[in-house]
């Protein structure tokens, strides 16, 4: 089905095409961290933008639909639609504050996905409506090089659709939505599977592609060393999505450079909106989008393939992030009137103290 550009659909998709949690490389995954974690949330009613950081208790404003990335020992925050820039949040010249280090601004209608560190000096950053995945300089903002991947866009398309991006080993993984554009209807549709294009993390050397075998690919993350890619699929004739083998969560097998279902939209009831991974667990979480306000969260074993819901959560649009030092999930949820951030750890629901003034959009967690 192709997805339209009316009121609604414009506020679906602010969100329903990028995952909410944070990137990060196998080094920081492996680290272990005696600090506290801290929780950012970015708050949104599509029309203003917050940033609320737990730690300190600051806000900041950022535009409307922005997303807030943890990559590597620094916070990122991506302004997209409408804005095009990127911001870094550091404590570097204040240690019990947080102060913008650096802003940079994009091309127009680049729309930044997302960032993932490759040392403490240099990042990767992905554009979902640009050409290029952009390297930068982590302390200055500079870019340093520049992957071209205009060939993998669709002959309809705006751009190849880069919408996340993860670090394994020596290897940058570049998830590719792939989606076509139809000018008449200002619509977008899906007519080809997602594409994982793999990379040199230093030099940015293309190495290899595979398609997937969902459309409309959502998120990826590394879980015990393996690398796990969830999909949204397309859109029913209701903007949800259905419940069939069309998506799901696919495994990235390395050896015979191609993926398989470990579960798929069938078992869990839809696409997947939102995905988060515990780093060393074979846990998985899935917000599960059934129609505009109606995205259930899923637990899924990723080893036997089973899944639970997780009650009590009605709306997960808001985001889910996994701290990996307190093994503690943090949800978003957007249910209207009843907007909430929680906390899931130890089969335990708890509401989280949430001090933002508006309704959780996405988050991260620093550790």
């Amino acid at each position: 089905m192709k997805k339209i550009y009316s009121l609604l659909f414009v506020a679906l998709l602010l969100v329903a095409c990028s995952d909410n949690s944070s990137s990060a490389n196998e080094e920081a995954e492996n680290t272990q961290s005696t600090q506290e974690s801290k929780i950012f949330i970015f708050g949104s009613d599509y029309t203003t933008g917050e940033l609320y950081i737990n730690s300190t208790e600051q806000t900041f404003l950022f535009n409307q639909d922005s997303k807030v990335i943890a990559a590597g020992e620094n916070v990122y925050v991506l302004e997209r639609y409408g804005a095009d820039n990127v911001i870094k949040l550091s404590k570097e010249k204040n240690a019990d504050k947080y102060e913008v280090s650096w802003q940079i601004a994009l091309e127009d209608a680049s729309n930044p996905s997302d960032i993932v560190s490759i040392d403490k000096e240099k990042l990767w950053l992905s554009q979902e409506g640009a050409d290029n995945i952009l390297q930068l300089d982590a302390n200055t903002g500079k870019i340093l090089k520049q992957i071209n991947i205009q060939k993998f866009k669709d002959k309809n398309g705006l751009s190849a659709g880069a919408i996340d991006l993860e670090i394994k080993n020596d290897t940058l993984f570049v998830l590719l939505q792939r989606y076509a554009f139809d000018s008449e209807m200002f619509s977008t549709y899906y007519p080809n599977k997602g594409l994982l294009a793999l990379y040199n993390k230093n030099s940015g050397e293309f190495l290899d592609t595979l398609s997937l075998l969902s459309k409309n690919p959502t998120a990826m993350k590394i879980s015990n060393k393996k690398l796990y890619i969830a999909s949204l699929g397309p859109y029913n004739d209701s903007y949800g999505t259905d419940a069939d083998s069309l998506r799901g969560v696919e495994i990235f097998d390395a050896k015979n450079s191609k993926t398989h279902f470990i579960i798929s939209g069938k078992e869990l009831g839809g696409g997947i909106y939102a995905f988060a991974t515990s780093a060393t667990e074979p846990i998985a979480f899935a917000a599960i989008y059934k129609s505009f306000g109606d995205a259930p969260l899923m637990q899924i074993d990723l080893e036997n393939s089973s899944n639970k819901i997780i009650e009590g959560v009605q709306d997960a649009e808001g985001g889910l992030a996994f701290d990996n030092v307190s093994e503690t999930l943090y949800i978003g949820d957007r249910t209207y009137g009843n907007e909430k951030v929680y906390t899931w750890q130890n089969d335990s629901l708890e509401t989280l103290d949430y001090q933002g003034t508006l309704p959780p959009y996405n988050m991260a967690v620093l550790n």
